[in-house]
């Protein structure tokens, strides 16, 4: 911003003596001569007494050398405060005053005025000697950063047409299109951005998630997948995702093949939480040819709650004995949810066998658990078992 800024500085060198009285003339010199070694209290010693002359195209100059100093400072507050006593005088060239006016408008957008930028940067709009892409720069961004999306989208267009580094600006218009839910728009900005910057991964992701956004879960997944398999994005940051798409779609067995190849690949970590959602997709996917080795291994067959999906596998497959042989002599932790389940899925077994008597003693069993109390007794009673 400093750099923009100081394009328009130091008018004041051109001067002849003719402009103003000779002794002020001097002390201008003189002062930009200090400014240019940076010893800036010096010359704002003697541009303050200029300040007082009756000169007014004087005090202009010694306003702008001292927002010039304030802008060497970094000081843009200050700097605002002596460019606008310019403005207020009108004592310069036209050609000058709007240099000072482009000068503010650039430091209110730095300074997040927004608003004071854009009605600076329409002013000189109207009838000024400043480039006309420079003013559509700043109204683009001070229009976007103002949260003016819907304004800021066409001089962002404007300043496409004419600058060759142009990635930035397409970033903020396709930033604009998606605060602004024009996503449609978004998606073909994303994509030529793609096409031309793609080793960008971001932007690939970006088209994901907006493909997600208007509900197109197709494409959103046969996009991850594209970049997935050909090496366009990380794998290993990006692996949570694919899988999450997966499984918000339903496809559980194709996730649950993905974590299985992301575990050979050490793509995936094989611990605990990611062993379980491997085993979570199989079971939704109903894979249980995969699924009953992996809850008989030694990770999963001593835990209460694989241990009853285990046995509700087989019972859902009317092999009552299986499920029998699984859970009787399993020992449940005591007065738990599962172990209230375990004691049902018992009776139930045992019912469906016609041992009415083991049926009963396993829901009166349950009777003594505070979770399955309750739906114990509605089943005996539904059962005809209570004689």
């Amino acid at each position: 911003m400093k750099k923009l800024i100081l394009l328009f500085l130091s008018v004041f060198i051109y001067l002849n003596a003719q402009s103003v009285p000779q002794g002020v003339y001097n002390k201008l010199k003189k002062s930009n001569n200090l400014i240019s070694k940076k010893k800036y209290s010096q010359a704002k010693n003697i541009l303050i007494g200029i300040t007082n002359s009756q000169n007014k195209l004087a005090r202009s100059y010694a306003y702008e050398a001292l927002g010039n100093i304030a802008i060497h400072q970094n000081r843009y507050k200050n700097t605002i405060k002596w460019y606008e006593k310019i403005l207020q005088l009108n004592a310069m060239k036209k050609k000058d005053i709007d240099k000072i006016m482009f000068s503010l408008s650039q430091i209110y957008l730095s300074e997040k005025k927004y608003k004071k930028s854009i009605n600076y940067s329409k002013r000189l709009l109207l009838n000024s000697s400043i480039s006309r892409n420079s003013i559509y720069e700043n109204l683009a961004l001070a229009y976007y950063y103002d949260e003016q999306y819907k304004k800021s989208i066409s001089y962002i267009k404007h300043i496409l047409k004419t600058k060759k580094q142009k990635e930035s600006w397409y970033k903020m218009l396709y930033s604009a299109y998606v605060s602004t839910k024009n996503y449609n728009d978004a998606i073909l900005i994303i994509k030529y951005m793609i096409k031309t910057y793609n080793k960008n991964e971001n932007y690939w992701m970006q088209l994901v998630s907006l493909y997600q956004i208007i509900g197109n879960q197709k494409k959103s997944l046969a996009t991850l997948e594209l970049i997935y398999e050909n090496d366009i994005v990380n794998k290993k940051k990006n692996v949570m995702y694919l899988l999450n798409i997966l499984i918000q779609n339903g496809i559980y067995n194709k996730a649950a093949i993905f974590i299985e190849d992301s575990f050979k690949k050490n793509i995936l970590k094989k611990n605990e939480k990611n062993s379980n959602l491997l085993l979570s997709c199989l079971l939704k996917a109903k894979n249980y040819k995969k699924v009953i080795p992996i809850l008989n291994s030694t990770r999963y067959k001593n835990k209460d709650k694989y241990r009853l999906i285990l046995g509700n596998i087989f019972y859902n497959k009317a092999k009552y004995k299986k499920t029998i042989n699984i859970l009787k002599n399993y020992k449940f932790i005591k007065n738990t949810k599962y172990e209230g389940q375990g004691y049902i899925l018992l009776a139930l077994c045992f019912y469906e066998l016609d041992d009415f008597e083991s049926s009963k003693k396993y829901f009166k069993m349950a009777f003594k658990n505070p979770y399955e109390k309750k739906r114990a007794k509605s089943l005996m009673r539904n059962l005809n078992l209570n004689n």
